[in-house]
Parts: C-alpha cells; sequence; structure tokens
C-alpha cells in the first residue's frame, strides 16, 4: 500500500488555507453575533480588525486560531486596549503570566477572569 507524504509547503498551504478561512468566520461573527458597530462595517475594516487582534495574541505567543478568536472577543467585550487598560490590571497581569508555560493557555485563562469580572459587576 503507497503511503500519502506531505511535503512542508503543503502542509504550510494547509495552515494559510485553514488561517483565511478562520479570518472570514470571525468576520462572519463580528458582523452576526457581536453586531453593533461591526454589523454595519465593511469586509475589509472587519478583516482589519481581526488582523490586529491576532497580532495582539501573536504577542503573547498565541499560536491557535481558536485563541486569536477568544482574544478578538475579549476586544470587542473590553475594548481594543483591554490588555494595557488600567481598568482591567488583571488581564495584563494574566498574560503575561510566566508562571503558565503555556501562551495558549494564558489567553484561556484571561478569558476565565473577563468572564468571572463579567458576572460580578451586577453584584
Amino acid at each position: 500500500m503507497t503511503q500519502l507524504q506531505l511535503t512542508q509547503k503543503q502542509l504550510t498551504g494547509f495552515d494559510d488555507s485553514r488561517f483565511q478561512d478562520f479570518r472570514e468566520l470571525m468576520v462572519k461573527h463580528l458582523r452576526e453575533q457581536v453586531g453593533g458597530d461591526f454589523a454595519t462595517q465593511s469586509d475589509d475594516d472587519l478583516l482589519k480588525y481581526v488582523d490586529t487582534g491576532v497580532t495582539k495574541a501573536k504577542s503573547y505567543g498565541a499560536t491557535e486560531n481558536e485563541v486569536f478568536g477568544m482574544y478578538i472577543i475579549m476586544m470587542t467585550e473590553f475594548g481594543d486596549d483591554f490588555d494595557s487598560n488600567s481598568e482591567y490590571p488583571w488581564a495584563k497581569d494574566s498574560l503575561t503570566d510566566k508562571t503558565v508555560k503555556d501562551a495558549n493557555d494564558r489567553i484561556r485563562n484571561t478569558v476565565s477572569l473577563c468572564s468571572f469580572y463579567l458576572s460580578n459587576l451586577n453584584e
């Protein structure tokens, strides 16, 4: 039986394709699920917003599309600068917590802190 072998170029092509699919899905999510100002923005503007979020998430070491999406959603909830906003010091602390080795996990932890913060706003 012949074994299928993929080249690095093919694997990179698959990753690039998955990333482009992610970007398009995020645009749709921002427009249809987040709504508000996002509902009326052009695809190009939303793609720029997504790319900004990806770049910021990568600056903290993120490598996964799912985690990029989490970071972008935190931006929509707390502002593009939530990671440096003095109103949310816990965000920067969590994103830079070197006791958590995996950067993707640091962002997941920050999402949990965001949920905790939001759940306590009314109390």
